[in-house]
């Protein structure tokens, strides 16, 4: 994981479904701020479909926040590696000054997929399964008081909920990876609030933030103190390709 590129995710003014998926990126970047996780790792991290994945990492590619490296992984050799392009101002807001092959800009930045590229996204889709239900699917399921108590909005983005409550989903990721929720929930807590983060679906941004995680024995209750990278070394990413 690279610390600097989940801040500077967070500070992108972007929709908040691109910034939810921007993070999932950020949680796999290494120390250069490339990523290559499968698109049914998106699809777990983030609740949204393979299409909408595809159509928000084509257009971020095409706005300049992350480029193609035209490096291939995973088992069929079509998983993408993306660099997630930090220098790139937290001020930046869509439709302001485009980038790709632009030389407008005084220099070249990402380029702009081709059809190829595009193609070759979706047919990794198609190889992996859908094992995880997405939120919305679920939320059609959910009271309206539930939805307040762990942060899904349906009327645009909102502060970090007062009422905010893990849920079930949250607490499994906890017990698997041997985290402590509360501990975590605080850390979440105070993290956003003293950034005045808004945000549509906290849920699945406290999803995201409990995957990004790290196991700290020594800090029961206590904040968990910055460890050494796990996902940058070779071992970490079997998981995801």
């Amino acid at each position: 994981m690279s610390r600097a590129a989940t801040d500077w995710a967070w500070g992108l003014e972007i929709k908040a479904s691109q910034k939810l998926l921007m993070l999932s990126l950020a949680d796999r970047a290494d120390e250069l701020h490339c990523c290559y996780p499968s698109i049914q790792r998106l699809v777990k991290d983030t609740g949204m479909d393979r299409k909408t994945i595809g159509k928000w990492i084509n257009q971020m590619i095409e706005d300049g926040f992350i480029s193609d490296t035209g490096e291939r992984k995973g088992k069929t050799k079509q998983v993408r590696v993306l660099r997630l392009n930090i220098e790139v101002k937290e001020a930046q807001k869509r439709n302001s000054t485009k980038f790709g092959n632009n030389t407008k800009n005084g220099h070249e930045t990402s380029p702009i997929l081709d059809n190829k590229r595009s193609q070759n996204w979706d047919a990794e889709s198609v190889i992996e399964p859908n094992i995880e239900p997405t939120l919305s699917a679920r939320g059609q399921f959910i009271s309206e008081a539930a939805k307040r108590r762990i942060g899904i909005s349906p009327n645009g983005e909102i502060p970090f909920p007062p009422a905010f409550k893990p849920s079930a989903d949250h607490i499994a990721i906890a017990s698997e990876k041997g985290i402590n929720i509360e501990t975590e929930l605080l850390n979440f807590r105070d993290y956003h609030q003293a950034r005045g983060t808004k945000l549509i679906d906290w849920n699945s941004a406290f999803r995201v933030w409990l995957r990004n995680a790290r196991v700290n024995p020594l800090s029961g209750r206590q904040r968990s103190e910055p460890e050494s990278p796990h996902w940058n070394s070779p071992e970490g990413w079997k998981d995801f390709i």
